[in-house]
């Protein structure tokens, strides 16, 4: 399997991934974040995070995150709930 491959089937993640949150605030229609949104926001968070993400030597996968704004909002509502000065 090749880089371009990868990073397609990482871009179809990605839609799919903001498909199935809809326009929900959490996974699955939830009333507050559960485990599923936990392991998105991992991922997402690495990618997104400024400390983190301007430091990969390949920005394709946070480049193609970026236009996702439903799952880049999700990220943000888990890290200002959960990680902010005042959580």
């Amino acid at each position: 399997m090749n880089a371009e491959t990868l990073y397609n089937q990482a871009e179809e993640a990605f839609i799919a991934l903001e498909s199935l949150l809809g326009d929900d605030g959490w996974f699955f229609s939830a009333e507050k974040p559960g485990l599923f949104d936990a392991t998105v926001f991992a991922y997402t968070h690495l990618l997104l995070d400024d400390g983190l993400g301007k430091g990969w030597i390949d920005t394709h996968l946070r480049d193609t995150l970026m236009p996702r704004q439903r799952l880049v909002a999700h990220r943000n509502r888990i890290l200002e709930k959960y990680f902010s000065e005042g959580s």
